[in-house]
């Protein structure tokens, strides 16, 4: 993914993560691993009522999701 993200956005923060409040908490605690794609600090309405569609950092979310993509396919390949 590093390797992905370079040619991509470049977006890719380094970061171990030690679980809590994700959708991938409760396979983290039994020891599966697994790869957890969030944008930190993205926009400003994140979890608020004001959190629209439209007020999406799109760029951001752009490069999110393609590199979401690119790394599915490539686990595929």
């Amino acid at each position: 993914m590093k390797a992905i993200d370079e040619k991509q956005g470049k977006r890719m923060v380094e970061q171990k993560w030690k679980g809590g409040g994700a959708d991938l908490t409760p396979f983290h605690l039994i020891g599966i691993p697994g790869l957890y794609f969030v944008s930190k600090n993205s926009y400003a309405q994140l979890h608020l009522p004001s959190d629209k569609p439209e007020t999406l950092n799109q760029s951001t979310y752009k490069d999110l999701v393609q590199l979401v993509y690119l790394s599915v396919l490539e686990f595929a390949k």
